[in-house]
């Protein structure tokens, strides 16, 4: 019995679609939207490529092949989506958020001296890079707390 893999994934690709994104959240960018707008067109081909390797001569797309191309499509979906929200910025402002962000997140749960994220971030200057701070403090992503070192204290800023 053949089963009609189309009416699967149109089933199964909204579904998919409102589970990526929040409860009441719209899709963000042009980018969130041009990646979500391919999943089911890339659902169909995973599952079409699933079939043929099964069977060249006669393929048949089954509700397991819709249904693993689905998940690797969503899949796909999501990791392209999260790795354009970190890395892709509009502006050259958003691109040292992200960026100083990022080096206080490899940082690690102990974060790193002011002084150090200094050498770290000679991209910016002295005003840009205390700008950023203060934005992504005032924004709670990051934490900067007073440590007595040898001689004056030392700040250490962690990412939250």
């Amino acid at each position: 019995m053949a089963i009609d893999w189309r009416k699967i994934i149109g089933v199964l690709v909204p579904v998919l679609l409102a589970s990526l994104l929040a409860p009441g959240q719209a899709v963000g960018s042009v980018a969130d939207h041009s990646i979500l707008a391919r999943i089911e067109e890339n659902a169909t081909k995973l599952a079409l490529i699933r079939a043929v390797s099964r069977d060249a001569i006669d393929p048949e797309i089954r509700s397991e092949d819709s249904s693993w191309g689905i998940a690797m499509a969503r899949h796909c979906a999501e990791q392209t989506i999260r790795e354009v929200a970190e890395r892709v910025s509009e502006n050259p402002t958003e691109s040292y958020h992200k960026r100083a962000l990022k080096i206080l997140k490899e940082a690690g749960p102990a974060g790193m001296t002011k002084r150090e994220f200094t050498r770290r971030t000679q991209f910016m200057d002295l005003h840009q890079r205390d700008s950023v701070l203060k934005t992504l403090l005032d924004a709670d992503l990051i934490s900067i707390e007073m440590r007595q070192a040898r001689g004056r204290p030392a700040q250490r800023i962690k990412a939250i």
